[in-house]
């Protein structure tokens, strides 16, 4: 590797990148090159950086297989104490980068403590003591109320975070879902949900029954039911009592006239077996024609 060779090159790169904050302090060998590092570039920066430097690097002639020598300087806003630090943070980086180019890599890690630490450190007033102190304590107010926070959450094991305080994932409460256990979930939740549908569709049979307490009557059974109420009605059945007509297992009637006996011959004049029996037959062809409807229902 021919180190001069590659110093000229790294050096003419600063210059085209750094313009006017660069400069040349020494061409020959060891070569000394300067970078004025700002938080903020630009015409409308300057009042925007509380704080700058200016960062010496020394190249011995064997860099870049050899660490460089890097020196800072407060332009602003630092005490020396804070430039001693950085030039110590941008040599703990070298090791990192020995072999390479590595000027421009040191610059960027000085200048992104710049932009993190904004503010004029020189300012030893006692407003300004004042102020950095509350903004300390309000710092500290606020870690502590998140630890609180955390503490609280963290007890009552509603905590949403998955991990725990040292960065291990958090053991899951319940039980963990297999196929196998899904599985059987899912078979019982269908057989439960078909026995809730069945009992509903049973409860509303059973309403379209109770709407028709005739329905289970023939035509002969709903006629001498009907001449029985009439009668009732008109004063016809001895003591006055009135007509109940119950259906039995068989289909037959339990009639219940109170203490007087009913004589048939007062409603069921001219009305022969022949025509009752007609009424049995019209009975059925409408009990027929209700079935048809309630499939076409369903």
């Amino acid at each position: 590797m021919d180190h001069d060779e590659e110093q000229q090159l790294e050096l003419e790169a600063l210059e085209a990148i750094f313009v006017e904050d660069y400069s040349l302090e020494q061409e020959s060998s060891p070569r000394v090159v300067k970078l004025k590092l700002l938080p903020f570039s630009g015409e409308d920066a300057d009042e925007e950086n509380k704080v700058g430097v200016e960062a010496q690097f020394t190249l011995p002639a064997e860099y870049p297989e050899v660490a460089p020598e890097v020196a800072v300087t407060a332009l602003r806003g630092l005490t020396s104490k804070q430039t001693d630090e950085l030039a110590d943070l941008a040599l703990a980086e070298v090791e990192n980068l020995l072999g390479m180019a590595m000027i421009f890599q040191l610059s960027e890690v000085i200048k992104e403590w710049l932009v993190e630490n904004n503010r004029d450190h020189t300012d030893e007033s006692m407003h300004a003591q004042m102020l950095q102190k509350m903004q300390d304590e309000e710092r500290a107010r606020e870690e502590a109320e998140e630890r609180e926070r955390r503490a609280e959450l963290g007890s009552d094991g509603s905590d949403d975070d998955d991990e725990s305080d040292d960065g291990k994932p958090r053991p899951v409460d319940g039980t963990p879902v297999t196929v196998e256990s899904f599985s059987a979930w899912e078979e019982k939740f269908i057989t439960e949900m078909r026995a809730a549908r069945e009992a509903e569709e049973g409860e509303k049979t059973k309403v379209v029954h109770s709407a028709k307490p005739d329905a289970d009557l023939n035509g002969r059974q709903w006629f001498e039911k009907q001449q029985l109420e009439r009668a009732a009605a008109a004063g016809l059945i001895p003591g006055g009592a009135s007509a109940q007509a119950t259906s039995d297992g068989d289909g037959g009637q339990e009639e219940d006239w109170g203490e007087g006996e009913i004589e048939e011959d007062l409603f069921l004049q001219g009305a022969p077996d022949e025509e009752l029996d007609e009424l049995d037959d019209l009975s059925s062809d409408e009990d027929d024609d209700d079935d048809d409807d309630e499939d076409d229902e369903e």
